[in-house]
């Protein structure tokens, strides 16, 4: 038992070692100024609705006619209940571009999460350790 208990310590201390983070820093700070924009859409669905209503549609599909009709409505079945529930679970989700003219050295780009700017904004990018950019507007 107390062999067990000394294996799960060592287990657990080498797991936790492991979760050790270096504190991110700021590498670099530049000044620039967003010159353009790119607005890109995308639809996003979920999986799990198309196949459950492909599930529902096939279902209900062969609980019509009978011999080889019973399998076309089953089929038909299927491929309408998962259009319809790929649909009713899409949604377009947008993404924003920017190009930054930077006071010194060459145009840059950047992918914002979510946030939006605006073209001729004044903004400060701040490159991190860990390999992104952090864009904040100089207002």
């Amino acid at each position: 038992m107390k062999k067990l208990a000394q294996i799960t310590a060592l287990i657990i201390s080498l797991t936790l070692t492991g979760c050790s983070m270096a504190p991110i820093t700021v590498v670099n700070v530049t000044h620039g100024k967003i010159i353009k924009e790119y607005v890109t859409t995308k639809k996003q669905s979920s999986g799990i609705a198309t196949l459950g209503g492909a599930a529902l549609g096939g279902y209900l599909g062969s609980k019509v006619g009978g011999g080889s009709g019973k399998k076309v409505a089953t089929v038909l079945g299927a491929i309408g209940g998962g259009v319809i529930g790929n649909a009713a679970t899409s949604k377009t989700v947008r993404q924003y571009a920017y190009i930054f003219k930077m006071k010194t050295g060459p145009e840059r780009s950047w992918n914002a999460r979510g946030e939006r700017y605006l073209v001729g904004q004044k903004v400060v990018i701040e490159q991190l350790s860990n390999g992104r950019d952090r864009v904040s507007i100089i207002r």
